[in-house]
């Protein structure tokens, strides 16, 4: 791509553009980079990395907790899938318990990739799915929250913490249980990672043009996050959104001095015939 771009620009008699100097930034990149930004504040997802901190992972602890004493659902609901799906037996009760809310088939809980916030986005989708189809099906029972209502009776606490044999800490089941607050976080940061997801599927294509897509669709995004800036329900994310603009908007500055992004939508468009 970059030899194409440098022919075009002689052919043109553009400015040089060597394309031994690789001027194409990761756009599929930058756009993690804002998210990022925006997701530090709302989550310590980054915190459980290993085995053990995901089976060590209290939500109500005052150290876990975001946003000034919100409780991170969107490590909660993570930790709480890998646990719910580590037994063939809890897999079992928590589909049977989908069906008597009323989903005929029941949905397994998606597993988020630790490379990509994309696969948050799928996990909080899925998660949301659960929640919006038992609720008026089963008189706003929802499978999940059933299931850790359940759960310590059935097969115990997730973990019991011990020191020289003595057990000093139990996380119970109970402890993942979403109320209507809870989901509403649920449902602001499956808002907002919608919109980064969104701008990432026009850079993951592997067999069609997409350079042409860089200008609108980052301003597309940067316009979805100001417009979230504006809306009261979004007001708990005010800091987080800023922080993420700011980082987008550091990258899209330097499109100015990229030539190449008009170029492209120039040559999409046919107005270098018009010349």
């Amino acid at each position: 791509m970059c030899r194409t771009i440098e022919e075009q620009h002689e052919l043109r008699q553009l400015p040089p553009w060597p394309a031994s100097e690789n001027q194409l930034p990761c756009l599929e990149h930058i756009c993690n980079l804002g998210t990022i930004d925006v997701m530090d504040h709302i989550t310590k997802i980054k915190a459980i990395k290993t085995t053990s901190a995901i089976w060590d992972y209290s939500p109500g602890d005052n150290a876990n907790c975001v946003l000034d004493g919100h409780l991170d659902v969107i490590t909660m609901i993570c930790t709480l899938s890998i646990k719910l799906q580590s037994s063939g037996q809890q897999i079992q009760y928590f589909e049977s318990l989908q069906i008597e809310c009323g989903i005929a088939k029941p949905l397994k809980l998606i597993l988020r990739n630790n490379m990509q916030w994309g696969s948050v986005f799928k996990m909080l989708e899925r998660t949301s799915l659960l929640q919006a189809v038992c609720r008026p099906l089963a008189n706003t029972k929802q499978a999940i929250n059933l299931f850790v209502v359940q759960a310590d009776q059935l097969y115990g606490p997730i973990k019991m913490q011990q020191v020289d044999g003595h057990v000093t800490k139990k996380i119970p089941w109970t402890d993942f249980a979403l109320n209507n607050v809870d989901w509403g976080q649920v449902k602001d940061a499956k808002a907002i990672l919608a919109d980064a997801n969104q701008v990432l599927h026009y850079f993951s294509a592997e067999k069609q043009l997409t350079l042409w897509h860089v200008l609108p669709t980052i301003e597309n995004l940067l316009t979805a996050w100001e417009d979230k800036l504006e809306q009261a329900i979004y007001a708990l994310y005010h800091a987080a959104i800023c922080d993420g603009l700011a980082k987008i908007i550091k990258y899209y500055t330097w499109f100015d001095l990229k030539l190449v992004y008009i170029l492209a939508l120039c040559e999409l468009y046919g107005l270098f015939n018009l010349i």
